[in-house]
């Protein structure tokens, strides 16, 4: 076997396959993939397509084998979009309602945090790619944040909604929701402390906090070089 040529190809999003790199001759092809993504397509669930080709001369005839590869990649939220409030009835409560685009993961988990309140509600919406939320009851008179975030085995993509208060209590009157999601990103680990400052545990995802018993708890948000980005107290339903 003589004269190798080693190419690795990447699927594109117009659905061909480009040579992004390649060698002549050698026994051996490395390749880094994550040199590569920003050439690459990313499908729905969080995979990338790509292959390596390999053309030889054996016994005087060129042959070429394929190699077909697939490489997951760590979730991402794509969009948070139709944002919207709703009227429920209640002279101080309200009702809203968002559209989750993401990829990478098949579920995501919500995070609910109201002003003055000491309660964080978790809500898990199983519907892959495109999730539709629907949070009830949020108080008009008080600021709420709410954590939207996809995790797999290789990683969290983590964005947070603020959403202003929706009347001042001396006019009553409602003021506009800040549609514009302030996203947290390069959330690596959420650190878990008791209010004593005991360390309870580390996890990737609020949805862990599901095993905790009615408890309050630190949350101690990290990024990926191990940097505090922000800390909340929750207490747990």
């Amino acid at each position: 076997m003589s004269s190798l040529h080693w190419e690795y190809l990447v699927k594109t999003s117009n659905g061909d396959y480009q040579t992004v790199c390649q060698q002549f001759d050698g026994q051996t092809f490395l390749v880094t993939p994550s040199t590569y993504l920003s050439l690459s397509h990313v499908n729905p669930e969080g995979d990338i397509d790509a292959m390596i080709r390999l053309t030889y001369i054996l016994n005087n005839e060129e042959k070429t084998v394929f190699l077909k590869l697939t490489f997951e990649c760590a979730p991402k939220i794509l969009s948070i979009n139709d944002e919207s409030v709703h009227d429920n009835g209640y002279s101080t409560l309200y009702d809203y309602s968002f559209n989750v685009a993401y990829r990478g993961a098949t579920s995501i988990t919500i995070g609910i945090e109201q002003e003055y309140s000491s309660y964080y509600d978790i809500i898990h919406i199983n519907e892959p790619f495109l999730a539709h939320a629907y949070l009830r009851y949020l108080s008009k008179g008080n600021m709420v944040w709410v954590d939207v975030s996809a995790t797999n085995e290789y990683g969290t993509d983590l964005q947070t909604i603020e959403i202003p208060v929706q009347y001042d209590n001396r006019v009553r009157e409602e003021s506009p929701v800040n549609l514009n999601p302030t996203k947290i990103s390069d959330i690596s680990y959420i650190n878990v402390y008791s209010t004593n400052g005991s360390f309870l545990k580390r996890i990737r995802n609020i949805s862990e906090l599901s095993d905790f018993h009615s408890c309050t708890v630190i949350l101690q948000y990290y990024s990926l070089n191990n940097q505090l980005l922000k800390s909340k107290t929750i207490k747990l339903k």
